[in-house]
């Protein structure tokens, strides 16, 4: 005669099965919140790209309608930063070597190479840096401009 039912599970079986489980869904877990977090940071870093490639249609623009020299030439920082004056402050150097200068500001940077020569074709070469997440991050692109 058996005393006890053997159908089902021991509470050790059970709290076994649990633990396994609970580390299961822990380790899962990890891999959402950095999977979250690298779509947050692709998104930012679109939306500076989008940022940068919209000023540089907006300098394109003005070039085509303006003439490059009136735009991009010596002495129109003012006109070009006037120009592009939107979601983020704009700053115009004149040493593209403090393009990428370190910042703690969201903000874009541009700088006009007004002496390039491309293949017989003189022109500005424009650069343009967006710092995003508090200057921490950034996206440079950069174009011709004749």
């Amino acid at each position: 005669m058996k005393l006890f039912n053997e159908k089902g599970f021991s509470l050790v079986e059970v709290i076994v099965a649990i633990t396994i489980l609970g580390i299961v869904i822990v380790s899962i877990s990890g891999l959402y919140t950095g999977s979250f977090a690298s779509v947050f940071a692709a998104g930012n870093k679109n939306q500076a790209l989008r940022i940068a490639q919209q000023q540089l249609e907006k300098i394109y623009g003005a070039a085509e309608l303006h003439g490059s020299s009136s735009v991009l030439g010596a002495g129109k920082e003012g006109t070009l930063a006037e120009l592009l004056a939107g979601e983020l402050p704009v700053e115009i150097v004149g040493d593209c070597n403090s393009l990428l200068a370190e910042t703690t500001a969201d903000l874009i940077r541009i700088c006009i190479d007004r002496e390039y020569v491309l293949t017989d074709v003189e022109g500005y070469l424009v650069r343009i840096a967006v710092f995003y997440q508090n200057g921490d991050k950034k996206v440079t692109i950069s174009s011709f401009v004749k």
